[in-house]
């Protein structure tokens, strides 16, 4: 069996590298996956709070009445509630698959702690926009 030098100082069979790259390979994917979906909610978020917010400003200046105005308040609530569940949603999905990736190969989780900060980031600005479209 051919056996190759690899980044880790040592000499370890080819499979065992396929292996390694395989794993790196499953777990770099899982990752530009989830900061998609960071990005789709964090859209989602703001594009409620502009949808719950706009339409406040336009009637200020007497182009929209009351009954848009309450309607757009509840379409922007939904989409922000709805993008901070699904962001949750996705982040134990995420975590869920990492740890499953991580019992097959040993990879290192050196991401991890900075893409559950960028996700617990994410969720308390969804919460705080939530409890500030819901309190006005």
């Amino acid at each position: 069996m051919k056996k190759i030098h690899s980044s880790f100082h040592q000499i370890v069979p080819v499979r065992k590298f396929r292996d390694y790259l395989t794993a790196e390979q499953t777990d770099l994917a899982l990752e530009t996956t989830h900061l998609a979906w960071v990005r789709t909610t964090l859209v989602m978020i703001l594009a409620g709070l502009c949808i719950s917010k706009g339409p406040q400003l336009l009637s200020e200046a007497k182009l929209l009445t009351q009954e848009i105005i309450a309607e757009s308040n509840i379409m922007g609530i939904v989409l922000v509630v709805t993008g901070t569940v699904l962001l949750t949603v996705i982040t134990f999905y995420f975590l869920l698959r990492r740890k499953q990736l991580s019992s097959v190969s040993k990879i290192n989780s050196y991401t991890l702690i900075p893409m559950l900060l960028i996700s617990a980031f994410t969720v308390l600005v969804g919460i705080g926009i939530s409890y500030l479209l819901i309190a006005t």
